[in-house]
């Protein structure tokens, strides 16, 4: 699990891609104003775009970071590498990232977490067992 970790979270890359400039050129295309010239109008889409992709870019990697850290540290802490590890590192990750929120936001985050890496690893191992690979 713990390599192979990286695997779990990429399959739905383009899709996230393709939603978030959807979302910006939507934004853009709101902001646009009357007596904007087309220059204008091409720069806020392109502004709101690269706006939500920061966002949501940072996003990921804070995620991505704190749940490969906390996959790395409960394989060093219990010297097995199962589905456990990963399932708790998603529950700690959800939890950690919306920890300002709130507890009921950091509760909530936690098990969404959780559930979203035991289905994705629940998924690679059937698809490992029927295909394969």
């Amino acid at each position: 699990m713990g390599g192979e970790s990286h695997l779990l979270h990429g399959d739905r890359l383009p899709f996230r891609r393709r939603f978030w400039c959807r979302k910006g050129t939507i934004e853009g295309v709101k902001a646009f104003e009357t007596g904007d010239t087309l220059k204008l109008r091409v720069n806020r889409v392109l502004n709101a775009g690269g706006l939500s992709g920061r966002m949501i870019g940072n996003r990921a990697g804070v995620i991505g970071l704190l749940y490969a850290g906390m996959e790395s540290g409960m394989i060093a802490v219990r010297d097995v590498d199962d589905v456990s590890n990963s399932v708790a590192a998603g529950l700690g990750t959800g939890a950690l990232f919306k920890a300002a929120s709130g507890v009921r936001s950091a509760a909530l985050a936690g098990a969404i977490g959780g559930v979203a890496v035991g289905i994705a690893v629940a998924r690679k191992q059937a698809l490992k067992r029927y295909i394969p690979i």
